[in-house]
């Protein structure tokens, strides 16, 4: 429930856009949460890049969830 939410993970792993992740994003950002956005290396994400309070470049699932606390400490 992004209402009970203090953040907002973004895991982008492909190139097709989403407009549900995009209308949370903006709904999350109306409501002052933070949006982490995780994405796979090589992906532009220039329409979500500039809201996201942070990125974390991953080359692989593995990779993410690896480094995943060190993205939302």
């Amino acid at each position: 429930n992004l209402d009970e939410s203090d953040v907002v993970l973004v895991i982008i792993d492909e190139k097709t856009k989403s407009t549900g992740v995009g209308i949370e994003i903006g709904y999350a950002k109306a409501k002052n949460k933070k949006v982490f956005l995780a994405k796979r290396s090589g992906i532009e994400t220039d329409y979500i890049d500039s809201i996201a309070d942070n990125i974390y470049i991953y080359g692989s699932m593995e990779d993410l969830q690896e480094n995943l606390k060190v993205l939302i400490a």
